[in-house]
């Protein structure tokens, strides 16, 4: 088996190399320095990766980006990490849900996310995932136990005349413009992935605190 990189990897290899070592690298270490959590984010790092094809690089081609394959994520993911790897998450968590999206949405739902996304170099995609009692665990908690697992339910309301439905609560915050709610139907066990639903909405439009009063 060949596992030579090919000339479109390689290409991408160099250019996230060049990116990460000229630009990235020498704030990296400043910005770690800066405390409010909010000041570290740096925008103009991320609008000329963005530039650059980062941000979008895993949307199809025929929605405007780059479409590269999972190979060459992984080498561009590396090698900006190589530099800051807080920047390299940010890039890459916008792979993982405009591919998804591209993929699993209706042309409706592309045209009303992923195209401003693919527009808009500001346009950050994350998930909302943590609560109180939780994190990462989430991914696969143990099914016999109540207390694991998402604890965030989705009612909708439908009042007479109104279509749509609404989100009983968010629990996390974000930096990016869009992001995926993972909220369960179950709290009687640990609920399945099967039994989760994940909501899309706009931040600005669907507040991290929509459903608390």
């Amino acid at each position: 088996m060949d596992f030579s990189l090919n000339e479109e990897q390689r290409a991408w290899q160099m250019k996230a190399r060049k990116f990460a070592d000229e630009e990235i690298r020498p704030l990296s270490v400043k910005r770690d320095a800066i405390a409010p959590p909010r000041e570290t984010f740096d925008w103009a790092i991320i609008k000329r990766g963005s530039q650059l094809g980062f941000r979008t690089a895993a949307v199809p081609k025929a929605w405007g980006g780059a479409g590269i394959d999972y190979v060459t994520q992984a080498i561009v993911m590396a090698e900006l990490a190589k530099a800051d790897s807080a920047i390299s998450k940010t890039f890459s968590q916008c792979w993982k849900w405009s591919q998804l999206i591209a993929e699993f949405c209706t042309d409706d739902q592309k045209n009303r996310f992923l195209k401003p996304f693919v527009a808009d170099d500001t346009l950050l995609l994350g998930l909302g995932h943590t609560e109180p009692n939780s994190g990462s665990d989430h991914r696969l908690p143990p099914e016999e136990d109540p207390r694991a697992g998402t604890k965030l339910r989705a009612v909708v309301f439908v009042p007479e005349g109104t279509p749509e439905g609404k989100l009983a609560g968010i629990t996390s915050k974000h930096v990016g413009e869009s992001s995926t709610k993972r909220a369960a139907a179950s709290l009687t066990r640990a609920p399945s992935h099967a039994e989760c639903g994940v909501c899309l909405c706009e931040v600005r439009a669907c507040s991290p605190d929509a459903g608390r009063d």
